[in-house]
Order: structure tokens, then sequence, then C-alpha cells
């Protein structure tokens, strides 16, 4: 295990084990604790470091949560810290986290600002859909096997997490989707650095190769098609 995949592994796990034990001692404290830690928009300017802390924080009542992003963190993550480095995969982490916190800030603000009860969210999923999309570049032609049974590119895993959110606004899962979308944002933004001139070389580039090999295919096709 790598060191900061390791560090974040830890503090998850024992912050909510601490949660619960909470809880079970005193449910209105463990509601007090959550409610001190949880990103809530409507009331960030009394509580701004909870931009942070929601990301240290898993739904007490709720097993999947934490497991989901802990497997995924521990599946993937060390493979991407070795390759970017413990500092680089610490800033995309970091990035990833932020950039979720931010996105459901603003998103909440310009369109469910008196929602009630207010919105809230808590979870390492934007950190973790960041540390996602790093791996979908980073190892692009990698096979994953998308719960251990079919078979996919990891170059395919934004697509495939796109989808999953989609579906779940769809069946109106209690998931705050933007706080993912604010974190593969990020990742994209630290990994692919939009600003420089070299990324739009490197998509014209691209783009240009795939239009010309369609068009082959497409000669090919008329060719055959006589």
């Amino acid at each position: 295990m790598t060191p900061f995949v390791k560090a974040i592994l830890i503090a998850c796990v024992a912050i909510h084990a601490a949660v619960l034990l909470i809880g079970f001692i005193s449910p209105g404290f463990q509601r007090i604790v959550l409610g001190i830690g949880t990103l809530t928009p409507r009331y960030l300017f009394l509580k701004p470091w909870s931009i942070v802390t929601m990301a240290f924080l898993h739904a007490p009542n709720s097993l999947f949560h934490i497991l989901f992003n802990m497997v995924a963190l521990a599946s993937i993550g060390p493979w991407l810290e070795r390759a970017l480095g413990t500092a680089r995969f610490a800033q995309l982490y970091i990035i990833a986290m932020l950039t979720g916190s931010v996105v459901f800030i603003v998103h909440t603000l310009l369109f469910s600002f008196s929602a009630t009860p207010p919105l809230s969210a808590l979870g390492a999923s934007g950190a973790i859909m960041g540390i996602i999309v790093g791996f979908g570049f980073v190892f692009p032609e990698a096979e994953l096997r998308l719960f251990g049974i079919a078979p996919f590119k990891a170059k395919n895993i934004v697509w495939l997490a796109i989808g999953m959110d989609t579906l779940a606004v769809i069946a109106g899962a209690n998931i705050a989707v933007t706080v993912h979308a604010g974190g593969m944002l990020g990742a994209w933004g630290f990994l692919r650095r939009p600003w420089n001139r070299r990324y739009w070389n490197w998509i014209r580039v691209r783009t240009t190769a795939k239009v010309n090999w369609l068009k082959m295919k497409y000669r090919f096709w008329k060719m055959r098609n006589r």
C-alpha cells in the first residue's frame, strides 16, 4: 500500500468508526458532529472548513457509501500513486476533493438555495472520482472488470462513471452527483492542463487522425458495396 493512499484509508475508516461509536453512545451528539463536518452550502459562511471535512465523513447509516469509496481507492489508488509519485498524487486527490466541493456549492447556491431541508453533502466521492479519472488517463489500455465480471478498458471509465451518475439522477437517488462532476473536472484540469496550448494541439492531432480513419473506413465500405 502506498503512503498517501494508506493515510487516507486510515483517516476515513478511523473517523467513520468514531462517528459510529459516537452514534451508539449518543445519537444526538452524532448529529452535531455530522452537522459540523458536513458541507451545507447555505451555511458555508458559518463552517468554511466543511469544504474539506466533508471528504472525511461518510453516511453512518450506509455501509455501501464508505465501502465503495475505500475499495475504489485501495484498488486503483496505489497504481496511480506509483505512476505519478506521492506528491503529485496527493495534489490530484486534494484538487479533486476541493473542486468537488466547489461545484456542489455553486450548483446548490444557483439552483437549490431555498431547498427544505437545506442540501448537504459528505463523503470522499469527489476525490475518488478524480482518482478514477486519473487512472483512466494514465493507464488507458488497462483492463478493468465491473463487479469482477464485465471487462472494459480504463480509458472508458469516465463514461461509465458519467453513465452511473446519470442513472442515479433519473432514479432520484440521494447522491450528490455534482460533487462527482466537480471531482472529475478537477482531475481533468490537473492532468490535462487545458490552458496549455500543447493540449489543444494534441486534441487537434487526435481528432484529425480519427476523422481520417473514419474516411478511410467509409471508402473501403463503398468499394466493397459497389
